[in-house]
């Protein structure tokens, strides 16, 4: 019985904290050389190939669920969206899992009977998308905080990391623009992780691939805007406030336009028009 409690308390220190282990093994120096060490590093390595080998079968169940064209797209949609929530760090899986989830979702539209799952499923699949652009897009880990000064240079640098995470972000913003919703507390996310998209470069230094995340991420804020009333204007607060009072300073008060002329990504104007026709309609609800 003693062996298999000291068992069990050798596995709960060995799940806390490496700057704990120090703390334990100086009140609990056996620990340092316990018969179970052994057996406990031995399980560990199983573990680990048991994981890295159900990473390697989800990435075959997720290219099979892209080439699929017989499931329903409910279904598969579901099902790669089960994913996406089961696997929520790992910048490999969430590429192909976006992937996959872009080419099973048709594009919205009134009436479209092909997404029977809409009702039920826009406010789940819209949240995944949003939580999976924060995570990755605007903290330097998936569980550390947020830090956009440290992801902005990291963007600058190109780091490998900082590549999966552009293709992350572009393939995110391509599935939120594939059905209609509207989520006003996840718009300083949206403006967010544009910056950081971009390596936080003014319009005017914006390359073609960063007026795409300008486009995409505009249609998406126009959507946010074209749902929302009065109220939730009031609840974004300062942050959400100063985020769309930057956007617009920036990007639609082009002062004297001719950078907007020489450099704007090709169909930004209309974006621009309908982001600003619904910002005014929003406005004036509030007044």
């Amino acid at each position: 019985m003693q062996t298999k409690d000291g068992l069990i308390s050798f596995i709960m220190i060995r799940r806390v904290h490496s700057t704990w282990h120090t703390v334990v093994r100086s009140i609990y120096p056996e620990f340092d050389t316990h018969p179970f060490r052994e057996l406990i590093q031995k399980g560990e390595a199983a573990w680990r190939a048991t994981f890295f080998r159900d990473q390697e079968n989800v990435q075959v169940t997720i290219r099979h669920q892209r080439e699929d064209t017989k499931t329903d797209p409910g279904l598969a949609v579901s099902n790669i969206l089960n994913i996406i929530q089961t696997y929520p760090a790992s910048l490999n899986i969430l590429g192909e899992a976006m992937n996959a989830l872009y080419e099973q979702t048709p594009p919205w539209s009134s009436g479209n009977e092909v997404l029977r799952w809409y009702p039920l499923g826009a406010a789940t699949l819209a949240n995944t998308l949003y939580s999976t652009l924060s995570r990755h897009t605007l903290r330097p880990t998936p569980y550390s905080a947020q830090d956009l000064p440290s992801q902005i240079r990291e963007h600058i640098a190109a780091t490998p990391r900082a590549t999966k995470v552009l293709i992350l972000g572009e393939w995110t913003l391509n599935n939120l623009g594939k059905f209609k919703h509207c989520c006003p507390s996840a718009i300083l996310t949206l403006l967010d992780s544009l910056q950081i998209l971009t390596a936080g470069r003014a319009p005017c230094k914006k390359e073609k691939q960063d007026w795409i995340y300008t486009r995409q991420t505009a249609s998406l804020l126009s959507m946010h805007l074209r749902g929302m009333v009065s109220e939730d204007l009031i609840k974004l607060g300062k942050p959400g406030l100063d985020a769309i009072l930057n956007f617009v300073q920036t990007h639609l008060i082009a002062q004297g336009c001719r950078w907007m002329r020489k450099r704007a990504y090709a169909g930004w104007k209309a974006v621009q028009e309908i982001f600003t026709t619904h910002l005014y309609d929003i406005i004036t609800d509030l007044l």
